[in-house]
């Protein structure tokens, strides 16, 4: 069963030992299983020729199939010991690092903080502006540009500025004088600035404008002063007038603690030829009451004064609203040698930003 019979046709035993090859040994092979139906065997089995063709499967079914099975568990076992890590042996591999990029800064440009304001002129050869001018000393081996040059208050409000971009150029160890320039305004409400008033310029460097420094520095007060003194002269007319220098947030003096109140300080002045009494204050804003301590204080021409005004919100829970436009109080003056009926008074409007009024509220009801 299973055997391979020797084909006559494909030439004699004898014919391969005389080419020269081993001679093929024939055995007889006797089949000694029993038939399913329990008969022997009787059939012949024929003639295998070993060495003359591949006889490993016949060798294999012929193991018992028990020890095949043991043959292969066997042969698994080896395989896995074989490729089992021995003690001691190489590590497995650690998963990769995530890379970190480095973003290596540029050198700070030392020479754009070398910049200082030296000093400041006020020139009033103009009918609608006044110049001031900004004189940098560069104190750097650098020429420098000066990208801006400004003047600004405390709430934002730009009061004057460089007419040039850039605003002009500082070479080494020298200094230059920057005009700003200043409009008068007088047809327009003007809002009185809130100090402190700053000079804020910006410095580079011609190769590349991209990289600035930013300066503010505090602007000197009699140099505003003498602005707004030149603006009050020709905004109030050849009879001159008082007029409102600047303002400030300052904290309260007296017992207020009966109601939810905030002071202000108004710095006035007044020009023309007549001294100025300021006899009254008020407000023109609903739900606000706004009283001094300072009046009745008299004003000459070119001193100015400060009047502490202190405001009294009504209602904290529905706080009055600005809205989008300007407030005012109302300051009531009269020249010295008028009627003492009022009718040469004067009232002075005090222009005032939404901005810092909502500050007023703000510390007054809830700080």
């Amino acid at each position: 069963m299973g055997s391979e019979r020797g084909d006559s046709g494909r030439g004699h035993p004898s014919d391969a030992s005389a080419a020269g090859g081993p001679a093929p040994i024939e055995v007889e092979l006797v089949e000694e299983d029993v038939l399913p139906e329990a008969a022997p065997n009787t059939a012949a089995s024929g003639l295998e020729t070993i060495g003359g063709g591949f006889a490993g499967p016949s060798r294999l079914l012929r193991v018992p199939r028990a020890l095949r099975v043991l043959g292969a568990l066997a042969a698994v076992a080896g395989l896995t010991i074989a490729l089992w890590p021995a003690p001691g042996g190489r590590p497995a591999a650690k998963p990769p690092v995530p890379q970190t990029t480095v973003t290596i800064q540029p050198p700070v440009n030392v020479d754009l903080y070398k910049v200082r304001v030296s000093g400041t002129t006020l020139s009033q050869d103009y009918r609608d502006h006044a110049v001031m001018g900004l004189a940098l000393a560069n104190e750097s081996s650098s020429q420098l540009t000066v990208v801006t040059a400004e003047l600004w208050d405390a709430l934002g409000t730009r009061l004057g500025s460089s007419a040039s971009w850039p605003a002009g150029y500082v070479l080494p160890r020298t200094s230059e004088t920057l005009p700003l320039e200043l409009p008068y305004s007088c047809g327009v409400p003007w809002t009185t600035p809130v100090l402190p008033v700053t000079i804020r310029y910006s410095v580079s460097t011609p190769e590349d404008m991209t990289v600035s420094h930013n300066y503010e520095y505090p602007l000197d007060q009699p140099i505003l002063d003498a602005f707004i003194q030149a603006r009050a002269g020709l905004c109030t007319g050849p009879a001159g007038g008082v007029f409102a220098t600047s303002v400030d947030m300052v904290r309260q003096v007296g017992d207020h603690h009966d109601r939810h109140g905030f002071d202000l300080m108004i710095t006035v002045d007044a020009a023309g030829a007549p001294d100025w009494t300021v006899r009254a204050i008020s407000a023109d804003i609903p739900g606000v009451t706004v009283t001094s301590p300072d009046l009745p204080i008299a004003l000459t021409t070119a001193r100015s004064a400060q009047i502490r005004a202190h405001w009294t919100y009504a209602d904290c829970v529905s706080p009055p609203q600005w809205g989008d436009g300007f407030s005012a109080i109302q300051l009531t003056a009269r020249p010295a040698g008028a009627p003492a009926t009022g009718s040469g008074d004067q009232h002075l409007m005090v222009y005032l930003r939404p901005e810092l009024l909502t500050k007023m509220l703000q510390a007054a009801c809830w700080q």
